[in-house]
């Protein structure tokens, strides 16, 4: 990879990275407070030109609290917590303070996907439906989607309307999403275009689960948190809230108020990875440098690169 595409990828995942970091936990408000930031203890350098911006924006906006990180080639740079992490208990947002991710998450589960192709588990290339054979969505070309086309949303499945299919909740909630796809059509040919589609990395999830033979959850800690040093990152709800997980916020009616849209097991690969700053440097650095971290090639090069390849 030249010079160029690599600094061009490095961009790419910094502001990727920062719509997750960054983390807007509030909109407008009437109360005006002083806002109070925390570095991470391994920043040795200050940046109060940084800090004035970041600061100013959040007074602008009136939002309660945002956590920032800023990372150049295998260093990390800048890390920082600014306000709170929730309004109704006023803890400081720290480097550590977990945040859900949303859609960041989904680099995550692309990860895990390609890990199972490392073991030989699956083809990239290979239908679905060899992985999931209760994945038959109400169309006959539906034989035709490829673990790859999940992957880069040219399945063919809609990313409009089917939301309220990926929200499933129980001991069989990713068995009962491959099961709901019996009432999906497809929108496109599979492989013809490109169309977003949560649903597609739900998918995938369900394929990891059913593949590795253990949890979702479990799998990704295994594979992906615990050997990249990510202590503070988790799929557990329970996990996230014992490790001072921020709350959403909201603006109704001028006043800022927290509010948490409910965790649904099944759209944990699409959308639900927690996690603070300090551990999302690492995996930025990680994928800044072809895998190598801490030291260690921690992933094949090859699979990052694959993941930063265009469809």
């Amino acid at each position: 990879m030249d010079v160029t595409a690599k600094n061009r990828i490095g961009a790419i995942l910094l502001v990727i990275l920062n719509l997750s970091s960054l983390l807007f936990i509030g909109c407008n408000s009437t109360v005006k407070t002083e806002i109070k930031s925390i570095s991470s203890s391994a920043i040795s350098v200050s940046y109060p030109e940084v800090d004035d911006y970041i600061t100013q924006q959040m007074g602008a906006d009136n939002i309660p609290g945002v956590a920032v990180d800023v990372v150049r080639g295998d260093e990390v740079v800048y890390c920082k917590g600014f306000g709170i992490a929730s309004v109704k208990t006023n803890l400081a947002v720290t480097p550590q303070t977990i945040f859900d991710l949303a859609s960041i998450s989904k680099s995550f589960t692309a990860l895990g996907v390609l890990l199972l192709q490392d073991d030989g588990l699956i083809d990239l290339d290979a239908s679905v439906q060899q992985y999931l054979p209760d994945f038959q969505p109400n169309d006959s070309l539906s034989s035709h989607i490829t673990v790859r086309q999940l992957l880069n949303h040219t399945s063919g499945l809609p990313g409009t309307f089917s939301a309220p299919i990926i929200f499933q909740q129980g001991d069989d909630d990713m068995a009962a999403l491959v099961a709901a796809m019996g009432r999906v059509r497809l929108n496109r040919e599979p492989g013809f275009s490109f169309e977003y589609a949560d649903i597609n990395y739900c998918l995938l999830g369900a394929l990891i689960e059913r593949v590795s033979g253990i949890t979702f959850e479990d799998y990704m800690q295994q594979k992906i948190f615990a050997p990249l040093g990510m202590g503070n990152t988790t799929l557990y709800p329970e996990e996230a809230a014992a490790s001072s997980r921020a709350d959403g916020h909201q603006s109704m009616y001028g006043w800022v108020v927290a509010r948490n849209i409910p965790i649904y097991r099944s759209a944990l690969p699409a959308g639900w990875v927690m996690s603070g700053v300090e551990d999302m440097c690492k995996w930025l650095v990680m994928h800044l440098n072809g895998g190598y971290a801490n030291g260690e090639q921690v992933f094949p090069a090859v699979d990052i690169n694959e993941t930063h390849t265009p469809a």
